[in-house]
Formats: C-alpha cells, sequence, structure tokens
C-alpha cells in the first residue's frame, strides 16, 4: 500500500504524520547521523516535505539555488508521480537542500539526462531551514501542479540524507538500493505514495 500522505489543516500537524527514517547507509562509511522525513498535504493540493537530521554543525558551503549542495551535508527528497511498474524513462525531481537553505532542484528521467528547475518553477517553492542546536529541519512546501498536469493520487519518492565530499562521506536513504557504487538516481527503488481521500 506505500506511505499515506495525510491531509493536514495546518504545517505544524506534519509531526502527527508516518515518519520514513533515512537508515539505509547503502555504500559503507563511518559517519551515520539519524534522519528522517515525513510527507503531508496542504490546502490548495500543496505536498509538505519535512526533513531532519541529527547534526550539530553540518558542513554548509554552498549559499546559492542550484549549486552542488550535494558536497554539503544535505537532505534531499527525490519524487515521481509514476506507478511502481511505470518507472522506466520517466521524469522524476530532485530536491536537495543544505542547512543554510540552499537548494539544487531539477528535472529529468535519469541522472545522466536532468534539467534545472526554471526561475518561474522554482518561485512556486517555499523551502524553508531551521537549525537547532543538536539537529536541523528543512520544510518544503510543492505545489502538485509542478509534479504532474494531472493532480497526483499516488506517486514515487525517497529521501536521502548525503555529504558526497571527503570528511564524513555518507549516503543514506529511506528506500534500500541495491547498486555497487553510489547512486540515488535509481527510480526504480523509490517507495510509494498515496494521497489520503476526500
Amino acid at each position: 500500500m506505500g506511505y499515506q500522505v495525510r491531509r493536514l489543516e495546518k504545517r505544524e500537524d506534519i509531526v502527527l504524520c508516518p515518519v520514513c527514517p533515512i537508515d539505509s547507509f547503502n555504500w559503507g562509511g563511518n559517519y551515520r547521523p539519524a534522519a528522517f522525513g515525513q510527507l503531508g498535504l496542504l490546502p490548495k493540493q500543496n505536498l509538505f516535505v519535512h526533513m531532519w537530521a541529527r547534526e550539530a554543525d553540518p558542513v554548509a558551503v554552498c549559499v546559492q539555488n542550484q549549486a552542488p549542495v550535494y558536497l554539503d551535508s544535505a537532505l534531499e527528497f527525490f519524487i515521481q508521480s509514476s506507478p511502481k511498474d511505470e518507472y522506466y524513462n520517466k521524469d522524476y525531481y530532485n530536491f536537495e537542500i543544505n542547512s543554510l537553505g540552499a537548494m539544487l532542484a531539477q528535472k529529468g528521467a535519469d541522472k545522466a539526462n536532468r534539467v534545472f528547475l526554471t526561475d518561474n518553477m522554482m518561485s512556486q517553492l517555499d523551502c524553508q531551514v531551521k537549525r537547532e542546536q543538536s539537529c536541523w529541519h528543512v520544510y518544503l512546501t510543492l505545489p502538485l501542479a509542478l509534479l504532474s498536469e494531472d493532480s497526483i493520487k499516488s506517486f514515487r519518492f525517497n529521501f536521502y540524507k548525503i555529504k558526497e565530499s571527503s570528511g564524513n562521506t555518507h549516503f543514506a536513504s529511506y528506500a534500500p538500493i541495491i547498486w555497487d557504487s553510489p547512486n540515488f538516481h535509481l527510480p526504480q527503488f523509490f517507495a510509494s505514495a498515496v494521497l489520503e481521500e476526500d
């Protein structure tokens, strides 16, 4: 059945939504920070994404959008509005955010063929980051209309925690990835989700 995306009356209700632990460390490494993601549906058909990581001092160098934040300590959300058996050659979005709020956002069918979201598309997103003493949060609001021409009732997704550069390098995912080398751009390993009925 997959992840049930609950309807929220307000953003604060995200704490009531099921937690997706980002705890599949697919490619080794000793640095393994606790992290999780949550999804909820806000009024007016907006998907609300909450991500959290236990890191007191996350590495953050990138300050502008569309910079390579995956070299920093980053939280990521990938989404594809496609059934599980129809993932191949279908576009999906990647949203990658560091603790300064810099976001890399792209669309494409695979890792090699991705395009940056336009300024107009980026303006439709609302991304906020909150730093605390021992952890940090990402709050990301995505209009469903941005993800698909039709209002999606089911989709595929994964959450990630990453730092690709040297020093505390790590590659963690919610849905496990069975692959020889680090690669989050593998929709066949995305988890499934359905929107709660009205």
